[in-house]
């Protein structure tokens, strides 16, 4: 049986059995709340996407900007992290090496360091002295 773990189409029965325990290990890796928070973080992201009618995957790191900033009043920083996670996860799954979702893209990264150094409000305020 051909995986994506092995590109063999049969596999010795050896390799079958550590294809299958690895398959374990990879579907027990996060307990069932975990992964349920994640779909429903992916779920959230997609409806998103669709109602700014943007692509969800692959998506970019300029879509994720916008969507920490959308959700910064409404979200703890805790859960956008989570939700950050999930969409890494969501685009691995999806074979997509680098994710959009990444603090290395600058625009990522400085979008969520605003959410945690310090209140969305207090953000908005400062960004409106400047500008004002």
């Amino acid at each position: 049986m051909k995986s994506d773990i092995c590109p063999h189409a049969n596999p010795p029965a050896r390799l079958d059995e550590l294809i299958q325990k690895t398959k374990a290990f990879v579907a027990s890796a996060k307990s069932p709340t975990t992964l349920k928070a994640y779909r429903n973080d992916w779920r959230d992201f997609e409806t998103w996407c669709r109602s700014h009618s943007l692509p969800s995957l692959p998506s970019s790191p300029e879509t994720i900007a916008l969507y920490i900033s959308d959700h910064a009043s409404t979200h703890a920083v805790g859960t956008i992290t989570r939700r950050l996670t999930a969409i890494t996860k969501a685009h691995q799954a999806a074979g997509h090496k680098e994710s959009p979702a990444s603090t290395h893209h600058f625009i990522v990264g400085e979008t969520f360091e605003t959410n945690s150094s310090c209140t969305w409000d207090q953000a908005e305020r400062k960004s409106s002295a400047a500008f004002g």
